[in-house]
């Protein structure tokens, strides 16, 4: 824009500004499309289709990007005609994806589980207890966490086996989200964040760290188009 508007002279403030923004959009277009780096690749937490609401490698499509405690996460719902809740409502049940039931992504051995947060009203959220009702699965080498589960839904324990596939809790509101969805990421830690005043922050953001996910056998539908990759590196706006 700036360079439509003839000037008298050439003001070195309004070139270093257009030069940051322009290196920043061009960092941010570069990494929307980069491969993912040590990526985990596991299996579909839900059972239909899903649509990524939150998720990619830049901060222009996944706001998860500015914390290294959750960079490579995804929130997942579902969507019907454009919408993710049913048209004039906005409790919980009109959300498609609300209490719909969450799959293991992969075989592992449960390691962490918290229950008990209520699903709050659209408009509330529980800051102290930022990713609610979760639970933590070791797959070999990583650790997969899903967070905002159902109160009272999760049906498996700390030290349980699991495969994939298998139904182990159910999509809620608990926790700071602002509407129902799923909150997956693969980490380096065993344990997820119950409650923001009983964790070592430092030591938090020191340990704990993310991993991009892939999906396999699964079909992508970006732009329109659908097609099936060998693993589906999912980014905000795909089916």
């Amino acid at each position: 824009l700036l360079s439509l508007i003839p000037l008298r002279r050439v003001r070195l403030g309004s070139n270093l500004l257009v030069a940051a923004a322009t290196i920043f959009l061009a960092v941010q277009l570069i990494s929307v499309y980069r491969p993912p780096v040590d990526a985990v690749t596991v299996g579909t937490p839900l059972a239909g289709e899903w649509w990524v609401g939150h998720g990619g490698h830049a901060e222009l499509v996944d706001y998860h990007q500015t914390r290294s405690t959750q960079r490579d996460a995804l929130d997942i719902m579902q969507v019907v005609d454009g919408s993710i809740h049913r048209p004039g409502r906005t409790d919980l049940t009109s959300y498609y994806i609300y209490d719909q039931p969450v799959l293991a992504p992969a075989d592992g051995t449960v390691t962490y589980v918290v229950d008990g947060h209520p699903d709050l009203p659209i408009g509330l959220v529980d800051s102290q207890h930022p990713t609610g009702n979760q639970l933590v699965i070791d797959i070999g080498g990583h650790y997969l966490l899903m967070g905002h589960l159902r109160q009272g839904s999760i049906i498996v324990n700390v030290g349980e086996r699991v495969t994939e596939g298998q139904q182990i809790a159910r999509v809620g509101k608990s926790g700071h989200s602002s509407h129902p969805h799923i909150h997956i990421q693969a980490q380096t830690l065993p344990t997820g964040i119950a409650d923001l005043t009983t964790i070592d922050g430092p030591k938090m953001l020191k340990t704990l760290h993310t991993y991009p996910l892939l999906f396999r056998r699964a079909s992508l539908i970006r732009g329109g188009a659908e097609t099936r990759p060998t693993a589906v590196d999912p980014r905000r706006g795909d089916f």
